[in-house]
C-alpha cells in the first residue's frame, strides 16, 4: 500500500510548476522573479490560446490540469492556484443548441418546450432574457452527460444564466441555419459541481485568472469542464421568427 501511495503521490507531482505558478505572468503580489520550467511554459501558452484566442484544450494538456487539481502542491490542497469551484452547490450553466432527436431523448414532453419569438440579430435582447429568467428548468429524463462529442470537449460553463443564454441563441439561430428543415431547439444546460468529480471542473477564479493572459477576462467567471460532465437540469426553449402578423403577439 505504501509504494502504491507513493506512485500516486509521484503521478500527482510529475509536472513540474516551480514555487509560484506561472510566476513572469503573475500580476498578483507574488515573487515574479522564478523562470517557468519548459512544462510549465507550454501549460501557460496552451492556456493563454484558450483564453485569448479561443483554442480548445487538447487531452493531453486537460490531463495534466487534472493532476493539477489533484496535487498536494498545486491543488486545492497545496497553493489552490488549480482548483474546482470553490461553492460546490452552486449551478453553473452553458448555452447550446441540439435537434429535435435531442430533446425527445431527455425532455418527457416536448409539445411542452415554450416558444419564444426571436429578432433578427445574435445579442439577446431584454424580452428573450426576461423570458427565460421566467422559466423554471425542465428537469432531464436522464442526465445529460456533456462532453464525449466530439464538438463537446473542454468547454466554459457559467455562474450567470444569462451569459449562457447569449451563447444558446447563437448556437441556436447557427445550427438551423445549418438545418433550415429540422427543429433546433436553445438548451441551457445546468451542472452542479457536487455531481462531478472535483477534478473534472478547473475554476479560472482560483488561480489562472492572476496572470497577465486572463487579466482582461476574469469578470467572465469561467469554469472549463475538464472530463465528461453530467448534466440533470435544463432550460429548453424553442425560438421562432414571427410572421408579420404575429410579432406583435405575447409570448406563449
Amino acid at each position: 500500500m505504501q509504494k502504491l501511495h507513493l506512485l500516486r503521490r509521484y503521478i500527482r507531482e510529475a509536472i513540474d510548476l516551480g514555487n509560484i505558478q506561472f510566476a513572469p505572468a503573475r500580476i498578483d503580489k507574488v515573487d515574479t522573479s522564478e523562470p517557468n520550467t519548459p512544462e510549465e511554459e507550454e501549460l501557460y501558452n496552451a492556456l493563454s490560446d484558450r483564453l485569448g484566442n479561443f483554442r480548445q484544450l487538447d487531452q493531453q494538456t486537460a490531463d495534466k490540469l487534472k493532476s493539477l487539481i489533484n496535487s498536494s502542491k498545486y491543488g486545492e490542497d497545496g497553493s489552490g492556484f488549480f482548483g474546482s469551484p470553490e461553492d460546490k452547490s452552486s449551478p453553473l450553466y452553458r448555452g447550446h443548441a441540439y435537434p429535435r432527436e435531442w430533446a425527445e431523448q431527455y425532455v418527457a414532453d416536448v409539445d411542452s418546450i415554450p416558444k419564444v419569438w426571436g429578432g433578427s440579430e445574435y445579442h439577446i435582447s431584454d424580452e428573450i432574457e426576461s423570458f427565460v429568467n421566467s422559466m423554471d428548468p425542465i428537469q432531464l429524463s436522464t442526465p445529460y452527460t456533456f462532453g464525449p462529442n466530439r464538438t463537446e470537449g473542454f468547454r466554459g460553463w457559467s455562474p450567470s444564466a444569462d451569459v449562457a443564454t447569449t451563447f444558446a441563441i447563437k448556437y441556436q439561430r447557427g445550427l438551423q441555419n445549418k438545418s433550415p428543415d429540422s427543429k433546433v431547439y436553445a438548451v441551457i444546460l445546468i451542472l452542479y459541481p457536487y455531481d462531478n468529480n472535483q477534478d473534472a471542473l478547473l475554476d479560472f477564479s482560483s488561480g489562472v485568472y492572476k496572470t497577465k493572459a486572463a487579466d482582461g477576462f476574469r469578470s467572465e467567471k469561467e469554469v472549463l469542464n475538464l472530463a465528461p460532465v453530467q448534466c440533470s437540469a435544463a432550460y429548453v426553449f424553442d425560438i421562432v421568427q414571427p410572421t408579420e402578423e404575429e410579432e406583435n403577439l405575447p409570448y406563449e
